[in-house]
């Protein structure tokens, strides 16, 4: 992998703290993409009136980023990734609250209707 690649004040260029082999790069731009349609699914889905389908994606990500979060965490505090795997067990677990979140709103405007 190229340094270049890498975000400036997430490794120590000198000594890096993780290096991918081609097949772990492929893996890693895969979860990239993985995410971004995440992401535009539900961007998409802001504005739906299709409250059970909106239901079904709240659901599916609490459960995806639920999951990330449980399987990531005991990789972190085992050490054998890098401290960077904080970031996105955050990011999983503030996805998995905002997905939590929408599930409640979304229940709560149903009765109300």
């Amino acid at each position: 992998m190229r340094e270049d690649y890498v975000p400036r004040g997430c490794v120590n260029r000198k000594n890096p703290s993780f290096k991918l082999d081609p097949e772990g790069a492929g893996v890693a731009r895969g979860y990239g993409a993985a995410a971004l349609g995440w992401g535009l699914v539900c961007v998409l889905l802001r504005s739906s009136q299709a409250a059970d389908v909106v239901m079904s994606v709240l659901i599916a990500s609490l459960a995806f980023n639920g999951a990330e979060v449980l399987l990531q965490v005991p990789v972190a505090l085992s050490g054998i990734a890098s401290p960077m795997i904080w970031v996105t067990i955050a990011g999983h677990a503030l996805l998995a609250v905002l997905s939590l979140a929408g599930l409640v709103t979304a229940r709560t405007r149903r009765r109300l209707a």
